[in-house]
């Protein structure tokens, strides 16, 4: 059992995580050395700073009409969401890269709600996670 599913499980100062997965989390856990910083905060705070201008970049260029430039920031935020274990925030990206790479930005604009929604649920379950 990882150390993070005994708290989740048991409820000490962190609720149920519902869109990270808490194996991927303890892996990169398990990841920091003696002494060194904890390699899971340091993910976790990038990806906290940083997803909230990914998703801007992509709603930017779908408004812009540019197909690609969805493309590219859809590609990018996929790649940090998995990184993470955030399944559905990683579906909802491959989901508008994919519209982006038929240029069917009609699409793209159904799937923004979606992503939107998507990357605050994660970003809840990371404000839950860096509480503990």
């Amino acid at each position: 059992m990882s150390r993070l599913e005994p708290r989740v499980k048991q409820g000490q100062h962190m609720k149920q995580l519902t869109v990270l997965d808490a194996h991927v989390l303890e892996a990169l856990r398990m990841l920091t050395g003696p002494g060194e910083s904890d390699v899971l905060i340091e993910v976790l705070c990038l990806f906290r700073d940083d997803a909230p201008a990914r998703v801007r970049a992509i709603v930017t260029a779908w408004r812009a009409d540019d197909a690609h430039g969805v493309m590219a920031a859809a590609h990018s935020l996929k790649g940090a969401a998995s990184s993470l274990g955030a399944d559905a925030l990683q579906r909802a990206c491959s989901d508008i890269e994919a519209a982006a790479k038929t240029g069917d930005l009609a699409a793209i604009g159904r799937l923004i709600d979606d992503l939107e929604e998507q990357a605050a649920n994660v970003e809840r379950d990371i404000a839950e996670v860096l509480r503990d």
